[in-house]
């Protein structure tokens, strides 16, 4: 029986991290990764699709609920196993202008039964979508983006571990995703050329909005060893950002 795997492009949440409707998702807090093991033998009984998620009600082993994963095809009656991941309790999805007694959103659902005829043209379908989607945005190069006079970039946020806790920083960078309405905030990924990797990234939360691929100068104060809870810890932050576009 064929399988597949669709997992969560991104996020959170969360980070994620991570948005959800771009908008609901609590853990693409960004940038941040599960570990807990397949649970199997579900069945689907209620599914919706809303912002580029996928909200399903499963049913199996004695148990009942929600969870929530990236925007999929899956149809009442599939069987269904899915990766762990984070449990929201009291949630409310602005996308569906639904509330959720508890809701998981999870890293990935794979479909058991996928060698239907339907779910074969529907994933074909989801496949053609996708492909017509606009690309994500490229990651700079050294020397790509030209730093502020002020001299910071994501490798001088990142290098002054522990140092700069407390402090505000300015420096120009791409923005390279952004995952919306997380636990109340904007999570927004920056890249400017500097660092070697891992280093290379930088996450800044706000109550802004951007776009990927956008240009921009950022202003926010440096946080160090932020703990969400459910696994999602992050060395630096940069918090209360403010954006200025500049492309």
């Amino acid at each position: 029986m064929q399988k597949f795997l669709i997992a969560l492009t991104t996020t959170v949440f969360l980070l994620g991290i991570y948005a959800w409707s771009a908008a609901d998702r609590p853990t693409e807090a960004p940038e941040a990764t599960e570990s807990e093991p397949v649970v199997e033998g579900f069945r689907v009984i209620e599914t919706m699709n809303s912002g580029g998620y996928s909200y399903i009600k499963y049913r199996g082993n004695g148990q009942e609920g929600w969870l929530a994963t990236g925007e999929m095809v899956v149809n009442e009656g599939d069987q269904i196993e899915f990766q762990g991941g984070m449990e929201m309790r009291d949630f409310h999805s602005r996308s569906l202008n639904r509330s959720f007694a508890a809701i998981q959103f999870v890293d990935g659902v794979e479909v058991t039964n996928a060698g239907s005829p339907k779910t074969i043209i529907e994933t074909a379908h989801a496949a053609q979508q996708a492909a017509a989607a606009p690309s994500l945005p490229s990651s700079p190069g050294l020397g790509d983006i030209a730093p502020l006079d002020s001299g910071m970039t994501v490798a001088t946020v990142l290098g002054g571990y522990p140092e700069h806790a407390g402090q505000s920083a300015s420096l120009r960078a791409r923005v390279m995703k952004v995952s919306e309405n997380v636990m109340g905030k904007n999570w927004v990924t920056l890249q400017d050329g500097s660092g070697d990797s891992p280093d290379i990234k930088l996450i800044a939360t706000t109550l802004e909005t951007v776009s990927p691929g956008d240009t921009v100068v950022v202003e926010g104060v440096i946080a160090n060893d932020v703990s969400l809870g459910y696994g999602y810890e992050y060395k630096v932050l940069l918090e209360e950002a403010h954006f200025i576009p500049e492309s």
